[in-house]
């Protein structure tokens, strides 16, 4: 399916309210902070006179798109729904941005050669390593034209002597030291941060040598930081954040996660490389440090 951001009658609603809501929890580093964004403005600068795409449907990402006046924006994603939520949780308007319904690691051919970038916010996170980052490497060379470039936003964590608890108390107890100079709306938000530090964290040190994430692992650590928030901060709203970002956020069984793998960047680099990408990689200082890096390929 492919449709202007305009065309509403294939949305289900309650679908679309409900991812709205849930992206009214998330705060940075799950969301681009202003830095992640400054270093993508520079990428998309670079091709602004070409046709861009986008994998997902990340807002901000979208929005700088339009803001630096790239002729045509199109989304790629499996759910309509999901593009309408991100529609409505933009700061710009989308009406010139399409919709193309698509799997990310199955090429389209009628798109080949046609872009000046390709990008995504941590998209490939949602795959498994190596085949489905193979897979997104291919399509993503196939859709740019000659010197366009491939640019995604990932995680990655050193290992580390600290557990994971000892992480876990350690954002709590910034928390506790900040709220106390906070107003209510102020203090609801620095929880939501919190949560989504914590949601992070639980993910370091449960890979495997291949990057992909265990499980149980994950969803045990989500399920023990959430016991102990709930019983330390029993204010329903804080509830209802611990609710969304640790046990709800893309968890489609309590056991299970929609994130695959988290892939260091000289491992994320090689399916680009087999593919006749040139990469390199930018590793960003906010929130969690050495967390995260922005891989960028040029197509020659």
């Amino acid at each position: 399916m492919k449709c202007s951001s305009t065309d509403h009658a294939r949305f289900d609603e309650a679908a679309v309210a409900a991812v709205v809501r849930s992206w009214s929890f998330i705060t940075t580093p799950i969301r681009p902070s202003a830095e992640i964004l400054a270093e993508y403005r520079k990428h998309f600068e670079r091709s602004a006179s070409q046709p861009i795409l986008i994998f997902g449907a990340t807002p901000e990402l979208i929005d700088l798109a339009l803001e630096v006046g790239c002729p045509e924006v199109v989304s790629m994603d499996w759910n309509a729904d999901n593009f309408e939520a991100m529609r409505r949780i933009a700061s710009r308007e989308w009406d010139n941005v399409t919709f193309q319904h698509g799997n990310w690691v199955v090429p389209i051919e009628d798109l080949n050669d046609r872009f000046g970038c390709v990008a995504s916010d941590a998209g490939p996170i949602f795959l498994s390593f190596p085949e489905q980052w193979q897979g997104i490497s291919a399509a993503a060379y196939g859709y740019l034209q000659s010197g366009g470039r491939w640019v995604s936003r990932s995680f990655d964590w050193p290992g580390e002597a600290q557990p994971f608890e000892a992480y876990f108390q350690r954002h709590v107890d910034d928390f506790e030291a900040a709220r106390k100079t906070l107003n209510r709306e102020d203090e609801l938000t620095a929880f939501k941060a919190l949560t989504v530090h914590i949601r992070l964290r639980s993910m370091q040190n449960v890979v495997d040598g291949h990057g992909m994430i265990d499980q149980q692992e994950f969803a045990r650590r989500n399920d023990q930081a959430a016991r102990i928030l709930i019983e330390t901060y029993p204010d329903p709203a804080f509830r209802e954040v611990v609710d969304m970002n640790l046990l709800r956020l893309v968890r489609p069984r309590p056991d299970q996660s929609d994130l695959q793998s988290v892939v260091p960047p000289e491992l994320a680099c090689l399916p680009l490389q087999k593919m006749g990408f040139r990469t390199e990689v930018w590793h960003f200082s906010e929130a969690i440090p050495n967390s995260g890096f922005l891989l960028a390929a040029s197509k020659p």
